[in-house]
């Protein structure tokens, strides 16, 4: 098969020049990636791109060791003063001691709030980018596969997921998540916590609306892999009838069209795989950086409970929620695109061949 051709065909080039131009630090061909998957040698390839994403990440790492470095660090002033406050009878030192400490904590936690912030919202706006660039070749293949009805139909479904993520998750949830972790700040300055169970709320409407999210996404698309590709099926069946009632050459024809919709399929196949690989490769450094800041949070919270201020203690342990509530944002924009391609790619597939 002349891959090359159908490579041009589709103006596949187009992809990778836009491509380029959105990620120009990556080193990825993707004409070489199109033809190792169409020949059946993309696990290799997509191997030695993990590599390279994986240097990528753990240059990420001295940032993580930054944050875990000065939370200890405000760990140990707090319990300096703490002792302090025990040896002498006057209280007031403590006070000023957990005041002192706490506007440290503060100003830390608003410079990592607004880097890990900039990091999700770029890595979602990354994401969409590529879908935009993505999309309109993939769904001219769909087409070209005999899914007409398909190709429109899930493109619609698509470009209602593209808008929930640019003006839910990335206008309105990101910021909110942001918000809760400044107040998980704010909490902590009371030594009762006041604001714990409204947190409680803020933490649990972000997690039901992007379970719903989620929800919907499967719902959308089983209800389009239901309808759409059955009215698919039925016009190519109608055709192959058409063509194999044609005397002499009946029988001809119906071999040409069985190998032509074999390439398409093929190509399909081929191009929903690079979709999901791609899209993981773009939002995996951006994912695992928010990760690791989590994690920092998570680790140093958990080590400073065995000596610094309580309040202390659970305002990173809180901050660290904040973050996990990112991080479960990015996972769910990506696997919202992700299980939308799958049911593409399988429902089409369907008495093609």
């Amino acid at each position: 098969m002349d891959y090359d051709s159908l490579y041009q065909q589709f103006d596949l080039s187009e992809i990778e020049n836009k491509f380029e131009a959105l990620f120009p630090t990556w080193d990825v061909s993707f004409r070489e990636l199109f033809m190792e998957v169409i020949n059946g040698n993309g696990a290799e390839s997509f191997i030695e791109q993990g590599k390279n994403i994986l240097c990528m990440v753990l240059s990420e790492i001295d940032a993580v060791k930054y944050v875990c470095i000065t939370l200890l660090l405000i760990g140990i002033i707090s319990t300096v003063f703490m002792n302090f406050s025990s040896i002498f009878p006057n209280q007031q030192i403590g006070e000023f001691g957990f005041q002192f400490t706490y506007l440290i904590l503060i100003i830390f936690l608003l410079k990592v709030n607004e880097e890990v912030f900039t990091v999700a919202r770029n890595g979602l706006e990354s994401g969409v980018a590529f879908l935009q660039v993505f999309l309109p070749a993939y769904f001219l293949v769909v087409g070209a596969t005999g899914g007409s009805a398909s190709s429109v139909g899930f493109y619609q479904v698509f470009m209602i997921g593209i808008y929930f993520v640019e003006q839910i998750l990335i206008a309105f949830i990101l910021p909110l998540t942001s918000c809760y972790m400044l107040l998980c700040i704010m909490n902590g300055i009371w030594e009762e916590e006041r604001l714990t169970l409204f947190l409680r709320l803020v933490k649990k409407s972000i997690q039901t609306f992007l379970k719903v999210l989620l929800t919907l996404a499967v719902g959308s698309g089983i209800f389009q892999s239901m309808i759409t590709p059955v009215i698919d099926t039925a016009k190519l069946n109608a055709l192959k009838k058409t063509v194999e009632a044609i005397p002499g050459i009946g029988e001809l024809a119906d071999g040409s069209v069985q190998i032509v919709l074999g390439m398409s399929v093929l190509l399909k196949n081929t191009m929903g795989v690079l979709f999901m690989v791609l899209l993981l490769f773009v939002c995996m450094i951006p994912v695992l950086k928010v990760f690791f800041f989590m994690f920092a949070m998570k680790g140093c919270a958990g080590i400073m409970g065995l000596s610094a201020d309580k309040r202390i203690i659970n305002c990173t342990n809180s901050f660290g929620d904040g973050l996990l509530l990112l991080l479960q944002t990015m996972i769910t924009a990506v696997l919202f695109f992700m299980i939308l391609i799958l049911l593409v790619s399988f429902s089409t597939n369907r008495g093609y061949l």
